[in-house]
């Protein structure tokens, strides 16, 4: 079997973590590694990946780097066969391995993912998720990501970003430190990142959802930030979809059931908390947003279009 792997050294994890990824890498004569700056070569790469039969591929990056693959992948793949992606958690931020991945350092999990490939039966590791293909305007290429967020989720990087960041923490605890600053009003500009926005959403299937949102998400994936579930309820569709209005009454007492409830948890006003499935959504926004961690602006009167009808095989680890 042959294994590709991109690492993307514009993380300083990466550059720290690099000598202890080629020891592991060390006589490998199947696996072909190509680092890279940020996604600059990206398509080559994995051009180069197809051309020699790779049929893994393992991603040494944070959310963004696997939003500009997936994006590759599946707007004309240079593979004939899709190769499932292996997570390593390389980036500042790495939401997507919180579900697929692992949150050690790369070289042990390239380590762990090495010893899986040299078993029989490692597909049975194999997991299938939905991508969310967001499309900015009509007839534009889809971009696929795994996680789309407005309002406070877009505040909220920004002020993770200019605050936590500068500290150089690892990507979860930092993530907790910005949630609970946030939550408990220490952020500084709290009222600013939690002020939320006026969002319309419809549903492929005719369904609205209108009115002064906190946030929504959207996603494929099955756990997100800290291993959290932040949706339920019905419906049908391969992406969940979840809003908090704002205002969002008993916001803290909610939390532990909001991030970590069942299926038929119930968070009280039910009005304030909304959570379903859907396989198309069209975004009414006027301010920015986010896609794994990259920020976006919407075009002025054109919804932003969500779809999820591409899936992406992950390699569970």
């Amino acid at each position: 079997m042959r294994i590709g792997l991109i690492s993307n050294l514009r993380s300083q994890r990466n550059r720290r973590g690099i000598a202890a990824l080629k020891q592991e890498i060390a006589g490998r004569e199947n696996l072909l590694h190509r680092e890279l700056e940020g996604i600059d070569g990206l398509e080559e790469a994995l051009t180069e990946f197809a051309e020699a039969g790779v049929e893994v591929l393992a991603v040494n990056g944070g959310d963004g780097t696997i939003q500009a693959v997936a994006s590759i992948l599946l707007n004309g793949s240079p593979f004939t066969a899709q190769p499932p992606i292996a997570v390593l958690s390389g980036g500042m931020t790495n939401m997507i391995a919180e579900d697929v991945g692992r949150r050690d350092k790369p070289a042990k999990t390239l380590g762990i993912l090495l010893g899986k490939l040299d078993r029989e039966g490692w597909r049975r590791d194999l997991v299938e998720r939905a991508m969310v293909g967001m499309e900015l305007r009509p007839g534009a290429t889809p971009v696929y990501g795994t996680f789309f967020g407005t309002s406070s989720i877009y505040r909220a990087i920004i002020y993770t970003r200019r605050h936590i960041h500068p500290m150089k923490l690892e990507s979860n605890l930092a993530a907790g430190l910005a949630l609970a600053r946030l939550l408990l009003g220490r952020g500084g500009s709290t009222e600013k990142v939690l002020q939320g926005e006026e969002i319309g959403v419809e549903f492929g299937d005719g369904g609205r959802d209108e009115g002064r949102h906190l946030l929504s998400l959207v996603t494929g994936m099955e756990r997100l930030i800290l291993r959290s579930r932040p949706f339920w309820g019905g419906g049908e569709g391969a992406l969940h979809y979840t809003r908090i209005a704002q205002p969002a009454p008993r916001l803290l007492r909610n939390g532990w059931k909001l991030l970590y409830g069942g299926a038929d948890r119930k968070l009280e006003p039910a009005e304030a908390y909304f959570s379903r499935r859907a396989d198309e959504m069209r975004f009414h926004l006027k301010e920015p947003f986010t896609l794994d961690g990259e920020l976006f602006t919407p075009d002025p009167g054109v919804p932003v279009v969500l779809r999820g009808d591409k899936r992406i095989q992950f390699v569970k680890l």
